[in-house]
């Protein structure tokens, strides 16, 4: 009896602790749609955890970039966000309200609202840019809609550390590599003398990846397939 009574006991104090510990935001949920004065601007992959500690991460894909604290008033619904390693935002707090169907938060932001919509997910949702990484060989190339012919064993390396390595059978050069935040474009940064500049827009499915760009004078489309090994 006294072990039940001792149970019971502690089971309280560890919700006492928790204020958050029934509140419907707890979870992980993504983005689906932000509009500012009704257009829409909504990231890539933008999710955001609510833990029951009161503590919040969040991130893009599978890169998480910011954590903090978070709290709930149960009276007016205003959402108070502290990011512990970001910057302090100088706007309203948003109003949240809670559905079956999802969460939506509200604001004014210099006379604009914002409009922030957002679905419970049980795992971390992918970018494309997160299907960038690894081994890519090139399969055609085509400029102003002429085929042209490919230099053999052209591949490209997305790697980790946002690297990436390119190569042929008698060339290779490395740089960096970056991705929008709310387009599917691609920068790539040659580490060369000139420090070249490439912009493509770029899609993954099925394991084919496609990069598109153009300019006044051409318009050129790469095909690549994912390969595992550089052999």
């Amino acid at each position: 009896m006294k072990k039940i009574f001792s149970f019971v006991i502690i089971s309280f104090l560890i919700t006492a602790c928790n204020p958050q510990q029934n509140q419907p935001m707890v979870g992980l949920w993504q983005i689906t749609k932000v509009t500012i004065d009704g257009k829409e601007n909504t990231p890539d992959g933008k999710w955001m955890r609510f833990n029951a500690d009161s503590t919040q991460e969040s991130g893009n894909g599978w890169q998480q970039h910011s954590f903090g604290r978070w709290k709930l008033d149960s009276e007016t619904s205003e959402l108070f966000l502290h990011q512990a390693n970001g910057w302090r935002d100088g706007f309203e707090n948003f109003n949240v309200e809670i559905s079956k169907d999802g969460m939506t938060w509200k604001r004014n932001e210099d006379g604009h609202l914002v409009v922030v919509r957002m679905s419970k997910i049980i795992k971390l949702p992918t970018r494309q840019a997160d299907e960038l990484y690894g081994i890519w060989k090139l399969n055609s190339t085509k400029m102003n809609d002429i085929s042209m012919k490919a230099v053999e064993n052209t591949t490209i390396f997305f790697k980790w550390d946002k690297m990436f390595i390119a190569q042929d059978e008698s060339n290779r050069s490395y740089g960096l590599f970056k991705t929008a935040a709310h387009e599917n474009k691609l920068e790539l940064v040659y580490y060369n003398d000139e420090c070249t500049r490439e912009f493509w827009n770029f899609s993954v499915s099925n394991n084919i990846l496609k990069l598109e760009t153009e300019n006044s004078e051409q318009k050129t489309i790469q095909t690549y397939e994912r390969i595992y090994d550089l052999n």
